[in-house]
């Protein structure tokens, strides 16, 4: 209620609650469960978009007086809020569903480079990493567009996020989009299975069995110089952090064990009833007929 209220006391008080309740207990923080408090915090949140059409001067110079600044701890709080509420699946299917939170993460993942607003795109990269999954790529063009500029990014964080988002929102699209994703991006990509850096050799290789899996990528790929050299580092991470296990056998020579010398002597009560059994029954009847507690030493061997 202090979000709606529009009150600015009440908002900053709602916003600080709400970064410590989501941090500390975000699965409880549930959207189903408070009706409106999403839709307040995105409508903060679209605040960033009198950041996202600036060049990075004009965002210096914008930031640098006291009230706007204090707009941006605002709006960086309700990204925040949105970031950690996003982690549950029920919240990101419910952030998926309304417009304004849709458009307005476009806008985010598509702020200009600013240090002083790498952690709000970063916020915005991964509410939209989490909604991804939900949402159909034919209606995310912008979505997607936005995701393929992150690659270009030199900033790691940004760089994983737009490689998962990618991955995730294409994974159930029937068309070829990843053919528009320029040469130079797929080339750094391929790079970057170099390093040394488990979770961006992760998402580096997600993104690339999506790309691979149209013949006509896998045609592009190929025709490059540097073919070869891809395959040997596919080729060499198929062993990557495997380790090597020897397990030692003991084996010892089979025993034959000879036939016994002697017949088996029966009871004669299991004789007699064997004798009532005509042939070829008989043959086969003595077996059951033996007691339990009963162990010919054929048997035993």
């Amino acid at each position: 209620m202090g979000l709606r209220s529009g009150l600015q006391d009440e908002v900053a008080f709602a916003l600080t609650n709400l970064v410590r309740i989501s941090f500390e207990h975000g699965d409880n923080l549930k959207a189903d469960d408070y009706p409106g408090m999403t839709e307040a915090l995105v409508l903060e949140l679209s605040g960033l978009t009198n950041f996202t059409r600036r060049s990075s001067k004009d965002i210096t110079d914008t930031i640098e007086t006291p009230e706007k600044r204090k707009k941006l701890d605002r709006i960086l709080e309700a990204a925040l809020i949105l970031r950690n509420m996003s982690i549950s699946a029920e919240n990101a299917k419910h952030m998926a569903s309304l417009k304004l939170c849709r458009s307005t993460i476009v806008e985010g993942i598509s702020i200009p480079p600013h240090s002083a607003l790498t952690d709000m795109k970063q916020y915005c990269l991964d509410i939209a990493e989490a909604m991804c999954p939900l949402l159909p790529l034919s209606e995310n063009g912008e979505l997607f567009e936005g995701l393929v500029a992150g690659l270009e990014s030199d900033d790691r964080g940004i760089l994983i996020a737009s490689l998962r988002g990618i991955t995730r929102l294409v994974h159930r699209d029937e068309t070829n989009r990843l053919k528009s994703v320029n040469l130079t991006s797929i080339r750094r990509v391929q790079d970057l299975l170099l390093l040394e850096d488990e979770e961006l050799l992760l998402a580096c290789l997600d993104f690339l069995y999506q790309y691979t899996a149209v013949d006509e990528n896998v045609a592009v790929l190929m025709s490059q110089p540097m073919a070869l050299g891809f395959l040997n580092q596919l080729k060499r991470l198929l062993l990557h952090q495997a380790e090597e296990d020897y397990t030692k056998y003991s084996l010892r020579p089979r025993v034959k064990v000879p036939p016994p010398t002697q017949i088996p002597h029966l009871p004669q009560e299991i004789v007699n009833e064997l004798l009532g059994f005509p042939e070829p029954d008989r043959a086969t009847k003595w077996y059951p007929t033996i007691p339990k507690w009963y162990t010919p030493r054929f048997l035993m061997c």
